[in-house]
């Protein structure tokens, strides 16, 4: 198993390599704007009637919502959430009694739970995308704080199924840090991250978190929910301003929530995945010796 195990860290080794210099490609959001070329006729008319409002007012409310949805995501979301889950779900998928049973298990098949549990949250936000697209400008406002918190809820599930407890402060900064990393588009911005990420990961293993906390800044919880938003509440202000469009704006809200949750999903399962592994692997060597 620990030759398995290892084949599959080199892989998430390369795939992070990989991912630090890959250029932000959407397929997604290409075929969007084929859509949006066909559909002109109807849709440029309601685009063109608020497009002053949209470069001003509707953006800077759209910022601050973002920013209020984070917030609110990382201090009453990561405390209620935890109720729309099993936390145990893995344990009694797995048939197991406890987490310290995980070790025993590859990592490969808590990773088909993985996938499950991510498919769920891609259909739901999805539908929520799209129910609330519909409704234009109000309803977006309305979606930002609900689409942050299935975000908050995916991170949390994997997190779970990896052993590793999402209710805990260390993880909360971790998996908010890992959110940045998988919409972070430029490249200098996703290797600033991925060395935070590294500190937290050793920090959190060596117990000294709360001393990177003390210290303030960008390893604070608050701090990294400020940054975060500041970073990408323009980004995710003008995504999602595609959804005011009313009726074709359920189309765009849709399909723009699942993109944004795969690629959350896909950054991070790797980076709780290498975490299990590494730790896996390192608590057999030392049994072994």
């Amino acid at each position: 198993m620990i030759k398995e195990e290892r084949k599959h860290l080199e892989d998430l080794q390369k795939w992070e390599e990989e991912y630090l210099s890959k250029k932000d490609s959407n397929i997604i959001m290409e075929n969007l704007k084929k859509v949006d070329n066909f559909a002109k006729p109807v849709t440029r008319p309601l685009a063109d009637s608020f497009k002053m409002m949209l470069d001003n007012e509707l953006v800077l409310k759209t910022q601050v919502a973002i920013q209020e949805a984070i917030a609110g995501a990382f201090h009453f979301t990561h405390d209620n959430i935890k109720f729309t889950y099993k936390k145990d779900y893995i344990l009694n998928k797995l048939e197991l009694k406890s987490f310290d049973e995980l070790d025993k298990i590859y990592s490969g098949e808590i990773e088909k739970y993985v996938k499950k549990i991510s498919n769920e949250n891609k259909i739901a936000s999805s539908i929520e995308g799209f129910g609330l697209g519909l409704g234009g400008v109000e309803t977006t406002l309305v979606e930002i704080p609900i689409f942050i918190a299935l975000l908050v809820r995916v991170q949390q599930q994997i997190c779970a199924c990896y052993g590793f407890d999402p209710e805990s402060e260390f993880e909360q900064s971790y998996m908010l840090k890992a959110m940045s990393f998988s919409s972070m588009a430029s490249i200098g911005g996703r290797k600033e991250l991925q060395l935070e990420l590294n500190a937290l990961k050793v920090a959190i293993k060596r117990h000294t978190y709360r001393e990177l906390k003390e210290m303030g800044g960008k390893f604070a919880l608050p701090e990294i929910a400020k940054t975060f938003a500041k970073q990408q509440g323009k980004v995710l202000s003008k995504k999602k301003m595609t959804q005011a469009l009313p009726v074709i704006g359920g189309v765009f809200g849709g399909l723009m929530n699942y993109n944004q949750v795969h690629k959350l999903v896909i950054v991070t399962n790797n980076l709780y995945k290498r975490r299990f592994i590494e730790a896996k692997i390192e608590c057999l060597e030392t049994n072994a010796n």
